[in-house]
């Protein structure tokens, strides 16, 4: 398809971009005969247009001649269709072939539907020089050309969506193909316009916070692969749910924080292995995107934390590394009543922010999407699942050293470790064990050794569980075989307690899938992890992720705690402890 008038370089010049000297602008030639102009030619095309290469339309077209350019570099024709323009990055990615923000000799140049101005069905040229400022690309168009050569800068709007790298060929099973994150980055800031609500969800997890004032903000995925914001103003109030992103947007389980006056970002994988972060300034402000890392960064979901002004996302490579991006989204500083770990009031964010990317792991070292949380102690803590089902958990900063302590050892972990920092030094993490059992791992971070516990027996757990804080202990959230949302109480004056207790006390939140007439049923396929929030104590003026009081009634030890997972219906479901000792479940998308 032809790119943006202005941006095509012809014998009358260019409009709008940065162009090669007088010698280089080239006039269209495919059909006249000695069309080279200074050191610039057709690459050989002219003579061969009448030929489909790749299955592409012959003549002037761009996927044609792209497709030309690499099957005389010895790239085969693909065994999958490349389709339009708008569909090769994503087709190409998702046969392996690398695909991200990084142009290089030999590369093409891919623009999604109507970037950069090109037709609704996108665009592809051939990358033939890199500068540290700008591409020089060659290129023909439908239906008529004129084939051309043009520069396009970094900083202009007809900068492609992304570059393909045929002439790497497939990433391997082993990870040949690896991303190194820069250390240092700058996003772009975009405002989105909400669309309708979904009318089902994604079974994936959702993500779940609670701001200082009470806000509770949940984000969940559509069935369309769009992201669902629900928010509601305290305990008890109504829900207000926003379809942030058009179909197609979101690639993995949510991970959602919470600061003062309703602001909220959610982290996300995108459709082709992005880094995504959606933003709100506050609750009146609309939805933002920043684009953090480019394609094939990211595989699985994310796990972002907020504290003393910095939003950290962990995040696991292509190649089994783990990466933390961070960025300072308000200043730093101490927080009104004194505690730092209190979500900070949040700005509107900056047209552009720059985050950092700190290697934490390398290649191999989590097999699990990584579980973040922030403490006093360890101002960042990852939990990951790493080699041979070990457990580890990683503690340090985004600018300093990281300690690896392994907390559990070969076949202890499996599914998505969920953690829990504070108080004190203490934290707790708990893990799908073998055979669908459960356990809780307890210990210090500052160092000593770890206590290990099984919570449930093998059979128990249908996926991975979720930790839930509570005033008087600690307790596990886990989703039963056949769908019920049983939970696991600790009871006892600190987290630690748990490790000394003889017997979990358990309690059903939702009930199981009914038993048919002819014998059990199956586990709702439908039904997810569960996400959970811990009980708020404003009292302690401590925040969700670090309350802890003794001497507290049992049934009141978990009040305003809350899990929130996807139905059998696709529907969003949030259950809520009271203070008598049930749940309440509300709909929030219902």
């Amino acid at each position: 398809m032809a790119p943006p008038a202005a941006a095509v370089l012809v014998a009358a010049g260019a409009l709008g971009l940065a162009v090669p000297t007088a010698s280089a602008a080239v006039r269209p030639c495919l059909d006249t005969s000695g069309c080279a102009v200074g050191s610039l030619t057709d690459n050989g095309y002219g003579a061969r247009a009448a030929v489909s290469w790749w299955g592409m339309y012959p003549g002037h077209d761009c996927t044609n001649y792209v497709a030309y350019m690499m099957a005389t570099a010895g790239v085969a024709t693909p065994g999958y269709r490349l389709g339009n323009a708008e569909s090769w990055g994503p087709a190409a990615a998702a046969h392996g072939v690398p695909v991200d923000g990084q142009p290089s000799v030999g590369a093409v140049a891919w623009w999604s539907s109507g970037a950069g101005g090109v037709s609704l069905a996108g665009h592809v040229a051939y990358v033939q020089a890199v500068s540290s400022t700008s591409i020089t690309i060659s290129e023909d168009s439908y239906p008529s050309g004129p084939f051309d050569y043009r520069v396009v800068d970094r900083s202009s709007a007809s900068w492609p969506t992304g570059f393909i790298h045929f002439l790497r060929g497939p990433a391997s099973a082993a990870g040949a193909w690896t991303s190194t994150p820069p250390s240092a980055m700058s996003s772009t800031v975009t405002d989105l316009t909400a669309a309708e609500p979904a009318t089902r969800l994604d079974p994936r997890r959702p993500g779940v916070a609670r701001d200082p004032s009470g806000r509770v903000t949940v984000a969940a995925v559509g069935a369309d692969r769009s992201l669902v914001v629900s928010s509601r103003p305290a305990i008890g109030g109504g829900w207000q749910t926003t379809v942030v992103t058009a179909p197609g947007a979101v690639a993995s389980a949510p991970s959602v924080v919470a600061g003062l006056a309703g602001f909220a970002a959610v982290a996300v994988a995108g459709p082709h292995g992005e880094l995504l972060v959606y933003g709100r300034a506050d609750a009146a402000s609309g939805w933002t995107l920043e684009q953090v890392a480019g394609a094939r960064s990211v595989v699985g979901a994310p796990s972002a934390v907020l504290q003393d002004g910095m939003l950290d996302v962990a995040a696991r490579g292509p190649a089994g590394g783990l990466v933390l991006y961070s960025a300072r989204i308000a200043p730093a500083g101490p927080v009104t009543g004194g505690d730092a770990d209190q979500p900070p009031a949040v700005s509107a964010p900056p047209r552009t922010r720059t985050w950092s990317a700190a290697t934490v792991g390398g290649a191999g070292s989590t097999t699990s999407d990584p579980a973040l949380a922030a403490s006093r102690h360890a101002p960042v803590e990852i939990a990951v699942v790493g080699p041979a089902h070990s457990l580890v958990l990683y503690t340090g900063t985004p600018t300093g050293a990281w300690i690896a302590r392994r907390v559990g050892g070969p076949g202890t972990a499996f599914g998505v470790p969920s953690l829990l920092a504070g108080p004190g030094s203490t934290s707790t993490i708990a893990t799908l064990g073998r055979a669908g059992s459960v356990e809780v791992h307890t210990g210090r971070v500052t160092g000593g050794s770890w206590t290990t516990r099984r919570v449930a027996a093998p059979g128990s757990a249908a996926v991975s569980p979720v930790l839930v804080g509570s005033r008087g202990g600690v307790a596990v959230a886990v989703r039963r075989p056949r769908g019920a949302l049983t939970l696991y109480t600790a009871p006892g004056a600190d987290r630690s307690a748990h490790s000394r207790t003889t017997a979990w006390l358990t309690t059903s939140v939702t009930p199981a899938a009914p038993v048919a007439a002819a014998g059990p049923a199956a586990a709702p396929a439908s039904l997810s992890a569960p996400a959970a929030l811990s009980t708020p104590v404003p009292a302690l003026g401590l925040p969700a992720a670090a309350q802890s009081a003794a001497g507290v009634r049992p049934a009141a030890a978990l009040t305003g705690a809350e899990i929130v997972s996807v139905d059998a219906a696709g529907m969003l479901s949030v259950a809520t402890a009271t203070a008598t000792g049930s749940w309440t479940v509300t709909a929030p998308t219902a």
